[in-house]
């Protein structure tokens, strides 16, 4: 390593890995240093080995330690100042240090088009589940008569068939470069379903033999008695693989194995009834799933049918999943050897970081890479095929936590074999105290000791690092005892009191000083010094009860930041703007409009909400406040609430839904309701997740009936919100994260709260299971019997292993939460009250044995000594009720008279932005042009004009836009937004309002205008709910020169040549003359901006008459929408003025 200007910094291990000039795998435990080596190797390559920087290819597992490892290896060339050094500085540029998902989408694009796509293909995993959820939903509704279908559905449920089994076996297993081979998987599953049936019978044939021996001897009790008689009872063979004799082994199934005599002649019978039960058990199964066979079979025909259609309609979108693109780049490199060779020519070194976190997929693409130049077969090479210097992976079997995700720690653990000698191990934690390092090795010495199969982690001793002089590390566990079921009144539940504590924990440890943590840069060298919020960390196995941590935090003043937004409909505010919306689009929602009269929105007294819903009448019925006697204050409060609601409804799907937020939060008084209360202050953020959502969904097009559907599951609960990201500014204090989000990290505290939390394996609660043996196997129960369990025998063949490798990751995943702490490591859990045999919990992990303490000395078994355990007291509804003493909250009504005091600002500007409907609604004005009253043409009646009380007629517009939607989107979104929007009707009504809708589209379709649509659809030139930003342009001439953006979204529009269509559906029972021309001069300008040289034309399509009506320009057009979109704006200041 002369010359290599790192080489002072490594310790013994760390050299022998960076030296290493063969292929090898290097085991890097937690915090040894690993980017380090991988650094240095890599200067060692360049500087002492000759190797250019653009033949070396890095692969990391995320984009950050991509870029973490390009900066310090482009940082240490730099500063080394040697001149091939710097030589190479000026090529890094073109260096090859990328995720493995953007290296294989490297490889596949310039070839892409061998899958039907585009070099230009964007990758997005959500987007395809979506195609995939649109897709096998018109794909269900299009085949709802069909009668496997309609089994199917009866047996899972709409719901579960929809998204579960159909939308995610399509997404997961369909690629562009494979699919199923459904044919084939049919018959190996009738073969060994046959089989079973055949030798599991014969098995219990065998034990009826064996227990007949014994039948001749005295003084048998009564059990074994009946068991020979239940043998006896059995016919003598089965026939065939009909599994028909399958009823006759039920009693054989059902023995219990109780009250058996101790006789050397009652063990054996009872040793022939245990074998017996479990092998009929399984012929039973067999036999069953034998009789399902048939909808089985039909079930994975369908599935076949969609999956196709869902590649189609991923290829017509240009989108692939990221498992899409791994595997499309394995089948390319092994397919063609030519193109194989380019890319073996191309990188002389590989080095791949966190390896076992990939999967055999993975390592096939490396070996591809990795293969001798002379050899060209098609097909992934052997071990043996491969140069023997190129490869270089770095991983820990220890850390291997994304099972889930497909990752496969016995390829890392092969890869020694396979390469034919150990290598190196990086063996020093850096990260953690002595002490913390003595308890890892103490505790997971046990917890991965003795592993045997190649997908459990072996242990190794770690080595520790010096201590940090001044102070020591340790560990607590904070143990709350369960009250007993009797004694709980007057008290919070254990759960609370346990987040109570641990918040109680934090705040004490900070504000009293009674923690200290190291300061490696500390002006006088390493020391210890108080801890700070910021160094404490609370890892989450599951986010199901992080909404009960935060809640305390607030309540105690413990500032924090989460990763992941959890309850966030389970409180206010996010859940009264998600009521607001829903009765926006559903008056006829009974408990939305209940819960709207009690929200901050209008906040009725408890004796007017009574009143108000005893009547029964529609929402904000004008006759209510004097049906209902309402005093003067809450009068005025139902009429605020009628305002908002009427705002409300004349914006939706005219205004994006994000500005609909802004509206209730600030403009309706959400926000001032959450500031007058000072423990409702951490709901203010709340704001950035609500509006991201509302964003994300403006810019999917959905409508707010589709967005409010959308939200509905997420009501009520503390589940996470998967992938929300909402910008907002970066949090301080304590840090709330699932280890998953914290493995790489480092903390001086760490907290793993509910330790004695247990999550169950879900095989068989899933629709389906992908057997390595046998394919797709279906997840079904009788759907006559409420209280009948899934049966799937494939599933129950590889449960054992499926069992042993769920709690091999587990104790995987406890050693990665252990090993973020630098300092302090934190437990807290209730006291376990079951035995926990199968070690599903972190607690029976740490505390050994069953999980329950020895009886005789009160201890958990194997707790190391090094463990502080803190006993949890109860929390009272007393102290929990001190919680909130001298919280000052300011009566909202006192605040008016400030409000009417204040200063007031003048505004020297108009909003920016306004809606198309605030423009439409200036136009008439601002042309001078009123529709004439009482001149209108009478459209033809409709079967739904009589449930205009019931369904509102935006409703039912909304209904036959997604149903021209679903028929002309190729991606099948609109099936989709028509069923979320359907879904929110009166059921009774559903089939007749579905219908009507349908027939109106049908209208439109068979037009010359929707004939040209459905052209454009198919062309891809064509959007549906198209939303758009437009600032009108000013003729040039006029003394005004700005006008405020419009917002707004339009119907239909589709380019046809040098043409655009912009189509506006109405279901109006009338037409007045030039209503909507203001309307239409927005959609027209807004899409000359947006194709610029092309014609633009216009129409009106009245639904019930199934006519199409074009409408062009107005004289003095442009000038005329310019004062239109200003006094929109005046408007509108004028209302918040008046506000």
């Amino acid at each position: 390593m002369s010359g290599n200007p790192m080489a002072d910094r490594l310790d013994p291990d760390q050299r022998s890995a960076v030296e290493l000039r063969r292929n090898g795998a290097v085991s890097a435990g937690a915090c040894s240093g690993k980017t380090t080596v991988l650094a240095a190797r890599y200067l060692d390559l360049v500087l002492n080995d000759g190797a250019d920087v653009r033949s070396i290819l890095v692969l990391t597992f995320t984009r950050k330690a991509a870029a973490e490892m390009y900066g310090r290896i482009y940082g240490e060339l730099l500063s080394s100042g040697k001149p091939r050094a710097l030589e190479q500085v000026d090529s890094f540029s073109d260096a090859q240090i990328s995720t493995l998902d953007s290296f294989c989408s490297l490889i596949l694009r310039p070839e892409a088009q061998e899958y039907g796509y585009p070099p230009d293909f964007r990758v997005d995993d959500e987007e395809c589940l979506r195609i995939a959820q649109a897709q096998a939903l018109s794909f269900l509704l299009e085949r709802r008569e069909n009668q496997a279908l309609r089994e199917v559905f009866a047996r899972l449920g709409f719901e579960k068939a929809w998204k579960e089994l159909f939308a995610d076996a399509a997404a997961r297993l369909w690629t562009p470069s494979e699919a199923p081979d459904i044919p084939a998987m049919l018959r190996l599953q009738e073969e060994t379903l046959a089989r079973i049936i055949r030798d599991r019978a014969e098995a219990v044939l065998d034990a009826a033999r064996d227990a007949a021996l014994e039948a001749g001897l005295p003084n048998l009790s009564a059990k074994a008695r009946s068991v020979l008689d239940a043998f006896q009872a059995l016919p003598t063979g089965f026939e065939g693989r009909t599994g028909r004799n399958a009823e006759a082994l039920k009693p054989v199934a059902a023995f219990n194995l109780q009250f058996f005599g101790r006789s050397d002649s009652e063990i054996r019978i009872k040793d022939a009834a245990s074998r017996a039960r479990e092998a009929a058990k399984e012929v039973i199964k067999a036999a069953e799933m034998e009789a399902q066979a048939p909808l089985a079979a039909s079930v994975l025909g369908l599935l076949a049918e969609l999956g196709d259609r869902v590649l189609r309609a991923k290829r017509r979108a240009r989108v692939m999943g990221f498992r899409d693109v791994a595997r499309a780049a394995v089948d390319l490199l092994s397919r063609k050897p030519g193109i194989r060779a380019g890319w073996k020519k191309r990188f002389r070194y590989i080095m791949i970081d966190e390896f076992q976190d990939d999967d055999e997929l993975q390592k096939n693409l490396l070996y591809l890479l990795a293969e001798r130049p002379d050899r060209m077969e098609t097909g992934i090479p052997e071990a043996r095929d491969l140069e023997p210097d190129k490869l270089f992976f770095v991983g820990d079997e220890k850390q291997s936590i994304y099972r889930f995700r497909g990752a496969d720690v016995s390829v890392f653990r092969g890869l020694t074999e396979d390469l034919g000698a150990d290598g190196p191990a990086l063996r020093t934690n850096y990260r953690s105290e002595p002490e913390l390092v003595s308890f890892f090795n103490e505790v997971f010495k046990r917890i991965l000791g003795g592993a045997t199969e190649a997908w459990e982690a072996r242990f190794s001793p770690i080595l520790s690092r010096a201590a940090t002089p001044g102070g020591s590390a340790s560990v607590r566990y904070l143990i709350k005892a369960r009250r007993p079921s009797g004694e709980r009144e007057g008290y919070r539940d254990d759960d609370e009191a346990l987040a109570h504590g641990i918040a109680s924990f934090v705040k004490a440890s900070v504000e009293r000083g009674g923690l200290r943590v190291p300061d490696p840069k500390a002006p006088d060298g390493p020391s210890w010094r108080p801890a700070r919020y910021d160094d404490f960390a609370v890892l989450l196995r599951s986010t199901s009860k992080q909404y009960l941590l935060e809640k305390y935090f607030r309540l105690l003043g413990v500032p924090y930041s989460a990763g992941d937004v959890c309850g966030l409909f389970a409180e206010s505010p996010a859940n009264d703007i998600y009521q607001a919306f829903r009765l926006a689009v559903h008056p006829e929602d009974g408990p939305a409009y209940a819960a709207f009269l009690r929200s901050p929105f209008v906040r009725v007294s408890d004796e007017a909400f009574i009143r108000i819903l005893a009547l029964e009448l529609p929402p904000f019925h004008p006759e209510v406040p004097a049906l209902a006697a309402l005093s003067p204050f809450d009068a005025a409060r139902f009429d605020r609430g009628r305002g908002i609601l009427e705002r409300l409804q004349a914006a939706a799907d005219r205004s994006p839904h994000s500005a609909l937020v802004r509206t209730l939060w600030y403009d309706e008084g959400l926000r001032l309701n959450l500031v007058r209360k000072p423990d409702a202050h951490p709901f203010l953020e709340h704001f950035d997740y609500i509006f991201s959502l509302a964003a994300d969904a403006d810019s999917r097009g959905l409508t707010l009936a589709s967005f409010v559907a959308e939200m509905e599951p997420l009501t009520g609960t503390p589940e996470r919100i998967p992938d929300l990201d909402a910008p907002r500014e970066a949090g301080s204090g304590l840090r709330i994260l699932t280890v998953h989000k914290a493995k790489g990290l480092e903390f001086p505290v760490v907290i793993l709260p509910f330790l004695d939390n247990a999550v169950s394996p879900g095989g068989r609660s899933k629709a389906w299971y992908n057997s390595r043996s046998h394919g797709i196997t279906l997840n079904l129960k009788a759907w006559d019997d409420p209280d009948a369990k899934a049966v799937n025998l494939f599933y129950d063949l590889a449960r054992e292993e499926e069992s042993r490798q769920e709690s091999a990751e587990l104790k995987r995943l406890f050693y990665v939460a252990c090993t973020r702490a630098s300092a302090h490591l934190v437990f807290a859990s209730l006291e376990p009250k079951n035995a926990d045999k199968q070690g599903a919990s972190f607690h029976t992990l740490l505390s050994g044995g069953d999980g329950l303490r020895d009886p005789g000395t009160g201890l958990f078994p194997d707790l190391p000594a090094c463990v502080q355990e803190v006993p949890v007291p109860d929390l009272t509804d007393e102290d929990y009720g001190k919680l909130f003493k001298g919280r000052r909250v300011v009566p909202i009504e006192t605040m008016a008279p400030r409000y009417e005091s204040a200063r007031i600002l003048e505004r020297a500007w108009e909003p920016g932005t306004v809606s198309a409907t605030a423009v439409q609604a200036a136009w008439a004005e601002a042309s001078g042009s009123l529709p004439e009253e009482g001149t209108w043409e009478e459209l033809p009646a409709l079967g739904f004009d009589s449930l205009a009380g019931e369904v509102p007629e935006t409703g039912f517009g909304e209904l036959c836009h997604a149903a021209v939607q679903a028929r002309l989107d190729p991606s099948g979104a609109g099936a989709e937004v028509f069923a979320a929007i359907l879904s929110g009707m009166p059921e009774a009504h559903r089939d007749a309002l579905a219908g009507e809708a349908r027939r109106l589209a049908e209208g439109f379709l068979a037009s010359d205008l929707g004939r040209a649509a459905a052209e454009a659809g198919a062309a891809g030139t064509l959007r549906t709910e198209a939303a758009f930003l437009h600032a009108p342009k000013e003729d040039p001439e006029a003394a005004e020169r700005r006008v405020p953006t419009v917002s707004g979204r339009m119907d239909l529009c589709f380019r046809i040549g040098n043409r655009v269509e912009v189509v506006d559906f109405k279901s109006d029972r009338r037409r007045r003359e030039g209503e909507y021309d203001g309307q239409l001069a927005v959609y027209r300008s807004a899409c000359r901006a947006l194709f610029p040289g092309t014609e633009v034309r216009t129409w009106l399509f009245w639904l019930r008459a199934s006519r199409a009506e074009e409408r062009g320009p107005v004289p003095g057009e442009r000038s005329l929408l310019a004062e239109a979109a200003r006094k929109a704006a005046r408007s509108r200041v004028g209302a918040d003025a008046a506000t």
